[in-house]
């Protein structure tokens, strides 16, 4: 089962940052500028393993961790209970 798979069947609205709506020849900074948007409209952060090697998602890091949205790490995934009722937004880093 994928993370989105996972995270959708414990009822979270998954809000992906790859599915930002932006043209593929868009540059970094305006695709950083549309995920920073997206994430401050979530209430927790999915962080995908090997996020740290990654600036971009450093700096998405960053930001959730600042406006205080609960971070969820792929290598903690198991303790996500399936059927949860709550309905946070999340974001793919």
């Amino acid at each position: 089962m994928s993370a989105k798979m996972m995270l959708e069947a414990a009822g979270y609205n998954v809000v992906n940052p790859m599915e930002n709506e932006l043209p593929k020849e868009s540059t970094t900074a305006q695709h950083m500028k549309r995920d920073i948007q997206l994430l401050t409209e979530c209430d927790t952060v999915f962080m995908m393993d090997g996020w740290n090697h990654s600036q971009g998602c450093y700096t998405e890091f960053m930001v959730a961790t600042a406006i205080g949205c609960e971070i969820i790490f792929e290598s903690k995934m198991s303790n996500i209970k399936l059927g949860e009722n709550k309905r946070f937004k999340t974001i793919f880093l």
